[in-house]
Formats: C-alpha cells, sequence, structure tokens
C-alpha cells in the first residue's frame, strides 16, 4: 500500500510545500535568497528532507505560479528523490485568509496528467484542499521514482482530498479505476474501489483485486503512513486458478492445480530491514476439490521407504487399479494455516485421493515452500489388499482400514521425501508379512507341544498389531 499512498499525495505534496511556501513569499516575488531559504525551511518542517527547485515565476493576467523542476530528497543521502516533476502550474486568485494570513483561493493544479481544483490556507495550519476528475497514472514513476518498482498504470480520480503540512496528514478519498500496478518479477494486480484517507491512516472501500486474473474480494487497511506503514489485509475468493497465483507470486507454476476457495488475514509492514515474507504473519484457510500436486504421489513416495522391490511388487499386485492408488489427482485438500517468521504452519493439511488420505502438520518456508512436516496416511481397505499381496500376505488376508505415521515430509511440494516411523513398519510387517510365516508357525509349534498349541502364534502377533497401532 505505501506505494499507493506515495502515487496519490506525492504530487500533492509538491504543490502544497511550494503553495504554503509562495503564499509567504508572492509578496516578495520569491526571487531572493532569503525567500528560498524561507521556503527550503518549511519544507524540512514539513517532511523532514530537502525541497529543491529551479525558479518561480508569476503571472498577473490570469493570476498564475510556475515552479520550475521542484524535487523532494530521499530518505537518505543518495537514495532517489521521493517525488520531482519538470514543473507545478498554478493558477488563482489571492485572498485574506483567517486571522490576516494569506490563502489562494480558486486554485488550479497541472502537475502531469492531473489537472486538480482547490484552495489554500496557511491558518491555522498550512493546508491544500483539492478534487480531481480520473486522470492517468503512466508516467508518474518519473514523478514519484519509488513507483518504478510496480509500473502503475490506469487511472484514478480525487472526489475530495486536503493535505495538510505540519504534521503531515491526509484526508479524503481516492477512487480507483483499474489501477494496475506490476511488481518486481511478478504478476499485475489490477484494483477497483476507493481508498477512504484519514489523517495517518487509510482504510479501503467496496475494493476488488485481480491478482494474476484471479478476482479476490479485499479489505485492507494501513497505519502510521508516513512514518513504518504496517498493514492489515483480509481477502476471500471463490474458485480462483491456484496454478496462476502461485505461479504469478511464489514463481512455483505447475506445482498445484485446482479451483481455490481461500479466505485469511494477513499483517505486515513495508518498512525496516526485513523481508517483505519474513514480516508477513497471518493466518488462511483453503480448500480446493478436485486438484492435483503435478507428479506427485505421496503414496508412492511412502512405499519408496521400504525399498524398490516392494514398490515394483505393489505396482504389479495392485493391477488396474495402481493408476488410481499413485495419482497425482487429490479429491480434495483443505487447510488450515498460520503465518509467521517466512514460514506457513500447517495445523493441518488433510488431503483425500481415492482409497487413501493423508493429514499432515508443520511448518513450510514461504521463500521456497520447501516442507518440514509428520502426519499420518490412511489406507482404505481396496489399497491395503494391493499392499498385502505385495508383502506376501495369503489368499484369506482380510483388508482393513490402516494408519501409517509418518516420521517426516520433507524436501519441496514438488518432491516431497517421506519416512515412516519404526512402529509403522513393524505394524505393517505383523500385518502383511507376519501372515505368510503365521501358518507354518503353527504347524511347527503343534508338531512340537501337541495340537492347538498353535493357537499362540494368532495370540503372539495379535498382540503385536495391538502393541503398534495395527487395531484399534
Amino acid at each position: 500500500m505505501k506505494w499507493l499512498v506515495r502515487a496519490a499525495v506525492a504530487g500533492f505534496v509538491l504543490a502544497a510545500l511550494a503553495l504554503g511556501a509562495l503564499a509567504w513569499a508572492v509578496p516578495r516575488l520569491a526571487k531572493s535568497e532569503a525567500a528560498r531559504a524561507k521556503i527550503q525551511a518549511s519544507a524540512r518542517a514539513a517532511l523532514g528532507r530537502e525541497l529543491r527547485y529551479g525558479e518561480i515565476g508569476a503571472g498577473l493576467l490570469p493570476p498564475s505560479l510556475l515552479v520550475e523542476q521542484p524535487e523532494i530528497a530521499g530518505e537518505a543521502a543518495g537514495d532517489p528523490p521521493l517525488a520531482r516533476a519538470e514543473r507545478v502550474a498554478l493558477r488563482g486568485r489571492i485572498a485574506a485568509g483567517e486571522g490576516g494570513a494569506l490563502a489562494i483561493e480558486g486554485i488550479e493544479l497541472e502537475l502531469a496528467s492531473l489537472v486538480a481544483r482547490g484552495a489554500l490556507r496557511t491558518a491555522p495550519r498550512t493546508e491544500l484542499s483539492l478534487s480531481a476528475d480520473a486522470f492517468a497514472l503512466d508516467g508518474w514513476d518519473t514523478l514519484v521514482p519509488a513507483l518504478g518498482m510496480v509500473k502503475p498504470t490506469g487511472r484514478i480520480a480525487i472526489p475530495k482530498l486536503a493535505l495538510s503540512t505540519g504534521p503531515l496528514a491526509v484526508r479524503g478519498e481516492i477512487a480507483l479505476d483499474d489501477l494496475v500496478a506490476t511488481p518486481p518479477d511478478m504478476a499485475p494486480v489490477a484494483l477497483r474501489g476507493a481508498i477512504e484517507l484519514r489523517g495517518t491512516e487509510l482504510r479501503t472501500r467496496d475494493l476488488v483485486a485481480r491478482a494474476a486474473e484471479q478476482p479476490i474480494r479485499v479489505d485492507a487497511s494501513v497505519t502510521q503512513l508516513f512514518e513504518a506503514p504496517r498493514y492489515e489485509v483480509s481477502f476471500e475468493t471463490k474458485g480462483a486458478d491456484t496454478n496462476a497465483l502461485l505461479a504469478g507470486y511464489a514463481k512455483q507454476p505447475d506445482r498445484l492445480l485446482g479451483p481455490l476457495d481461500a479466505k485469511g488475514t494477513l499483517r505486515g509492514t513495508t518498512s525496516g530491514e526485513t523481508s517483505f515474507l519474513d514480516a508477513l504473519s497471518g493466518n488462511l484457510a483453503l480448500d480446493i476439490e478436485g486438484g492435483r500436486i503435478v507428479g506427485v504421489s505421496l503414496l508412492e513416495a511412502v512405499l519408496g521407504s521400504f525399498g524398490s522391490r516392494i514398490t515394483e511388487a505393489v505396482r504389479q499386485q495392485g493391477g488396474k487399479d495402481w493408476e488410481r492408488f499413485t495419482s497425482d489427482q487429490f479429491e480434495s485438500l483443505r487447510a488450515a494455516l498460520q503465518i509467521a517468521d517466512g514460514r506457513i504452519l500447517a495445523a493441518p493439511i488433510t488431503l483425500t485421493y481415492p482409497d487413501w488420505g493423508a493429514q499432515l502438520e508443520g511448518p513450510i518456508r514461504l521463500a521456497d515452500l520447501a516442507l518440514d512436516l509428520k502426519g499420518r496416511l490412511t489406507i482404505e481397505e481396496a489399497l491395503d489388499a494391493a499392499l498385502a499381496r505385495a508383502f506376501g500376505a495369503r489368499d484369506n488376508y482380510v483388508p482393513q482400514t490402516r494408519v501409517v505415521d509418518l516420521a517426516s515430509v520433507r524436501g519441496e511440494l514438488g518432491a516431497p521425501k517421506v519416512q515412516i516411523t519404526g512402529s509403522a513398519v513393524a505394524t505393517l510387517a505383523a500385518a502383511y508379512a507376519g501372515q505368510i510365516e503365521r501358518e507354518e508357525l503353527k504347524k511347527r509349534i503343534e508338531k512340537e507341544l501337541g495340537p492347538g498349541s498353535g493357537e499362540i502364534v494368532d495370540q503372539g502377533l495379535d498382540v503385536l498389531q495391538d502393541l503398534f497401532g495395527g487395531k484399534k
């Protein structure tokens, strides 16, 4: 939001400072070095920055003023200027203000594509009030160099705006008519709605953003506009293109696909040494129905932890169902996320696939979507039967729903690396591989100990399953 505020008021800062100084200096024609020093002192008092300009000219018919090459210095030496212009042209009539102070009524201000009407008063403090019909922002990055980062285009209008100095404050309204900003290396963002300015704060009204062509309803506020701006943005979208958003703003194309329903609130600051992502905090709830994590099957990653032989056996035993088991297409993805310190904390992410599902918890790094998760894999009966056959269970095996604990899910969103817990390995071994030896062990024990003694094998393996979570 900081760039937007600068776009709206930086030009007016130039005008207000020039006009405020001129109200003092016009009787002296602003030609003396004393007048220049007074003007520049007024600027430093208002903004804490230097105001430089070339010459000031005045006309009588019609009454007019022309300030050549005004420029407000950057925050530190060597920084680009906050705002600058080739010229600021004004017309109006000088009148007596409150307490005998000077005022200028009927001002017509021309600054680049802006043509505004208003008035200037110097008591009880310097205040410039303006209104303007819609005007194009193309080229305003030369007036406010910081805007070069987002290359604004589109139009804004100013139904009413009052800018005062000592201290700096701005009140009024700015209407956005498809204002488009393109942040560095990101997709464009188009904005339509209104911004209400309240001194050193702002709020949006009826604002809709189109991010990577996806409509998002937005309610935003910014405090400390002219010092260390802090923002809070609440948003909601229905059926947005997940891939377009990830490609446009996270540089993660073709990773996650599907129609996105999302709702959340984000907070942060645009000042200080902390990066934008590291300063970001908030919460987000999302739901994708019928999507894909492209080329990724968490199930295959789990099977891979058993080794290639088991994976190949399951592939063969799964038969025609194998592609369904290992498809990268999910039925649903739902997540409740907390964002802080440059990370997303999943609590949890729930994935539902045909015949299996997963619940994952833990942090995901925002910068590159690196994973550091753990959770559970739920195996439904059809998949359980295929796994049992792959592990060598006999034909009389009875499929059931099983839960496998995942010790860690690391790597990246597009290439997860899964490690299952030791108890999960023992559970599956008892459930699947144990079937191979069960009958043979029973025969050997009954041969040594007599008929019926083989039941100890069933009892022992059942205890193992209970112990490691094979049964509930």
